[in-house]
């Protein structure tokens, strides 16, 4: 052990509320405008079905209602962007886990840390805050975590084992445990912040800001202390 440092639809009220091969310069920084109305029109898209599937869920969202309305894109640009619904879901999932990695892995685990509590601290610290920045993204990935169609069943296990191997990437600096131990630690960690934002996320708007500070500091202490009896004395 390495020392360290202690199909009725209910709606949900709307948050405020993210390209391929390398470019030449001037393409980049000035996109042609047929290819920036395109990234607009995708990135309204993704917009709009986040949250709508989030309110409404993937079978309950009517497309042209809950979607294409809202974002201000006819059909034709939509089926110009996306094959279906399900390819429109696929993409919102992988924008909300990209979000995250960069909030809460980038930002949290992955910076610089003076002790293992420190670290997991900072994470805690970012997984909430993805859950008031990104919530209609988090209830897309929970409730799809299940889903049958092969294309979301495989994008949701790949996603759920980038976390994992990250996680453990991000504890490896301070335990001499082996990969297995430390993804087994990094599992239970993730099944620990699922929990905790189904909890969160289901209290009502008006009593999530009180209920927060308990429930991050419960968070944090339990995942210092299961941590740490997991890969031992710190």
């Amino acid at each position: 052990m390495k020392s360290a440092q202690s199909a009725v639809k209910v709606a949900i009220p709307e948050p405020p509320q993210r390209t391929g091969q390398l470019r030449a310069v001037d393409e980049i920084t000035s996109p042609k405008p047929r290819q920036a109305r395109a990234i607009h029109t995708r990135a309204k898209l993704i917009d709009a079905g986040r949250t709508a599937f989030a309110r409404f869920g993937v079978e309950g969202a009517n497309l042209t209602e809950d979607v294409l309305k809202p974002a201000g894109v006819s059909v034709g640009s939509f089926y110009h962007q996306f094959a279906d619904k399900t390819e429109l879901l696929l993409e919102v999932i992988a924008d909300g886990i990209d979000a995250r990695h960069a909030l809460i892995i980038d930002e949290g685990l992955s910076a610089k840390h003076h002790s293992l509590d420190h670290m997991i601290t900072a994470g805690a610290e970012r997984f909430f805050q993805s859950l008031d920045t990104d919530r209609y993204a988090w209830r897309v990935q929970i409730a799809e975590q299940n889903n049958p169609d092969p294309r979301v069943h495989a994008l949701v296990l790949t996603g759920r084992r980038r976390w994992v191997e990250r996680i453990a990437n991000a504890l490896q600096q301070w335990s001499d445990a082996d990969e297995a131990t430390l993804q087994g630690v990094a599992t239970l960690i993730m099944s620990l912040a699922t929990g905790t934002a189904n909890v969160y996320l289901g209290l009502p708007e008006t009593e999530r800001a009180t209920a927060r500070p308990a429930l991050l500091a419960n968070f944090t202490t339990f995942s210092i202390g299961g941590i740490t009896a997991s890969l031992g004395a710190i």
